[in-house]
């Protein structure tokens, strides 16, 4: 029996931490997964904006139109264009490696 076995065994908080931990990685597979097969690239990009904005705490993105397709999956030129669309709509402003998003950025996207 290994160190870890030993430790589940033995210390319920350990175990506890574990199995939490495995459980929200899981959670985070499944929503990649449903983003994935049922989401429009730019329903994904608007819920990618707002989960940064809500773990940064903040209105500014920094980060590449790049860096940014890596994370969705997808090619960069569609993530300009998608940012460009959302730029002309008035709920972000586009920088130099900067987006900044509008307070009311979650209130537009659920009309």
């Amino acid at each position: 029996m290994g160190l870890i076995d030993q430790w589940m065994s033995k210390y319920q908080s350990f175990r506890k931490f574990i199995i939490d931990s495995y459980q929200e990685r899981f959670d985070e597979l499944m929503q990649m997964i449903d983003s994935i097969a049922f989401m429009n690239m730019d329903e994904r990009l608007m819920n990618y904006i707002v989960t940064k904005m809500k773990q940064l705490k903040t209105n500014e993105l920094h980060t590449t139109h790049q860096e940014v397709a890596n994370e969705l999956g997808t090619a960069r030129e569609v993530v300009s264009r998608l940012l460009k669309q959302l730029e002309k709509k008035k709920w972000i402003e586009l920088g130099r490696n900067v987006i900044y998003i509008r307070d009311d950025f979650e209130e537009l996207i659920a009309k």
